[in-house]
C-alpha cells in the first residue's frame, strides 16, 4: 500500500525548525503525539493521524500519511510558510513493496505549490 509523503526544505527566511515547537503547535490544534519514536500524531476528535518528522539540523520536515489521508491541518501549516522562493515542497509516495525508496513525484517552490493548491 502506498503512503503519500510531503517533504519540505525550509528556506532561509523561514523560522528555524524546532521539533518541540512544531509538536506543540499540532497539539494546540488537537493532534497529540502518540508515538514519539515514529512521530505519529493522532486526533481523537477527528480520528485523523499522520506522521511528522523534523530534521532540525537541516531545517527539513516530512509529513507522511499514517491511517488515511493527510489532514487539512498539514496543508494549512504549509500554506502559512512565507519563503516562497527558497522553501521547496516535494510530493511523493512510499510503498511497502519498495520501502527503502521514496518516489518523488513532483517538486515545487512554495510559491508554485501555493498557486497549484489554491487553483484546485
Amino acid at each position: 500500500m502506498s503512503k503519500q509523503i510531503i517533504a519540505i526544505s525550509m528556506g532561509e527566511a523561514e523560522p528555524r525548525l524546532n521539533r518541540e515547537t512544531i509538536m506543540n503547535m499540532f497539539s494546540v490544534q488537537g493532534f497529540e503525539l502518540i508515538d514519539d519514536d515514529r512521530g505519529i500524531l493522532h486526533s481523537t476528535k477527528s480520528n485523523e493521524s499522520f506522521i511528522c518528522t523534523c530534521f532540525e539540523q537541516t531545517n527539513y520536515i516530512l509529513f507522511k500519511e499514517h491511517e488515511g489521508e493527510l489532514p487539512e491541518l498539514v496543508f494549512q501549516y504549509i500554506l502559512a510558510l512565507t519563503d516562497e522562493k527558497n522553501t521547496i515542497v516535494s510530493l511523493g509516495d512510499e510503498d511497502d513493496e519498495r520501502w527503502d525508496i521514496v518516489q518523488t513525484d513532483s517538486e515545487y517552490s512554495l510559491k508554485r505549490f501555493r498557486q497549484a493548491w489554491l487553483a484546485e
